[in-house]
C-alpha cells in the first residue's frame, strides 16, 4: 500500500511543470532574449524607455513569462512588458502612470 502511494506521489510531483504549478526550469527564452524582445516591442511602438528591472518568471494569462519593467524615455511612467518564456510573443503591455 505504502509503495503504491509513493509511486503516485512521484508520478504526480513528475507532472508539476505541465500542471504550471511551477516556472520552466530550462526556458526556451532567456532574460537577456527577453529584455531585447521588449526593447523590439517599444522600437515597434516608437517609444523612448530603458530597462530598469525584471520580477522573473510569473504566470500571466495562463502563460509562463518573463515580468520586464521599462522606465519610459520621461521618466514620467513605467512600462511592464510579458515576453512568454517558451516562444518569446508578448503576451501583455500595460503602462503605469
Amino acid at each position: 500500500m505504502l509503495a503504491a502511494v509513493s509511486v503516485a506521489l512521484a508520478a504526480m510531483l513528475a507532472s508539476c511543470d505541465s500542471m504550471r504549478l511551477f516556472p520552466p526550469r530550462n526556458p526556451n527564452v532567456s532574460r537577456s532574449e527577453a529584455i531585447e524582445i521588449g526593447y523590439a516591442e517599444l522600437a515597434r511602438r516608437e517609444i523612448g524607455a530603458r530597462f530598469i528591472t525584471d520580477s522573473g518568471m510569473g504566470l500571466e494569462r495562463g502563460q509562463w513569462v518573463w515580468e520586464l519593467e521599462y522606465l519610459e524615455s520621461s521618466g514620467r511612467f513605467v512600462i511592464e512588458i510579458y515576453v512568454c518564456v517558451n516562444n518569446g510573443s508578448v503576451v501583455k503591455l500595460e503602462i503605469d502612470r
